[in-house]
Order: C-alpha cells, then structure tokens, then sequence
C-alpha cells in the first residue's frame, strides 16, 4: 500500500473520493462538508497532497498543509467508501505522523466538526 504525492492526473480521483467520503454528512449539514469544495489543484500543486494506493488503484488520500515552521495542519483524509473500516485511514494517519517528523514539524492539527466527529475511527 504505497503512499505517494499527489499529481494532477489524480485529481478527479481525489474529488470523487471526497465526494463519496462525505455525501453522507449532507444530510446533518446545511451546506456540503469542505473536503466536498476544496480546491485540490493548489494541493497538488503545493505538494500538500498525498494518495494512497492499493494494487494500483488510489483508494484514499490526505491533504498536509504547513501552518507554522513547526506545526502542520492534516487539513482533509478521505477513503473511498468500499474501503472504509479496512485500516486505510489508519495508515494516513501513521503516514501523517512519519512524515511530520521527517519534515521537520513538532506538532499535527486536526480540526473537527462536532457533526462529523462520530465518524472519527483511529
């Protein structure tokens, strides 16, 4: 399951999993959840952007985005439905964690919406 940056060519895969991650969260909302509107061109372009593959197919992604010479920001995660509740998203997030520290930052920020967080598995 390899973790790569992001490019361009990802994008629309990107945006599909995030659409299909958070549809479910339209319902509790009165607007679409941000990972639903974020420009992930800027992302990809920044090198924020991070996919994860399975067998050759991106099944999820995360978006890192600096925030203070020593605090980075895990600004979005999305996993594609079907691979859901399969241990994907954990592996981001001990991507995240590994990354940070090879990067150089001292600290992760993860903000959550009080009507989102249920969904929050680790």
């Amino acid at each position: 399951m390899p973790i790569r940056p992001a490019t361009l060519e990802d994008k629309a895969v990107i945006e599909a999993i995030a659409h299909d991650a958070y549809a479910l969260y339209l319902e509790r909302m009165d607007k679409k959840p941000f990972p639903m509107l974020d420009d992930y061109k800027a992302h990809i372009e920044a090198k924020h952007a991070f996919v994860l593959e399975e067998q050759g197919q991106i099944v999820g992604y995360i978006i890192l985005t600096p925030e203070k010479r020593t605090t980075l920001l895990l600004d979005n995660i999305g996993v594609r439905p079907c691979f859901q509740k399969k241990g994907y998203g954990r592996k981001l997030m001990l991507f995240v964690e590994e990354w940070a520290k090879e990067q150089g930052y001292s600290s992760i920020i993860l903000w959550l919406l009080t009507s989102i967080s249920y969904r929050i598995y680790i």
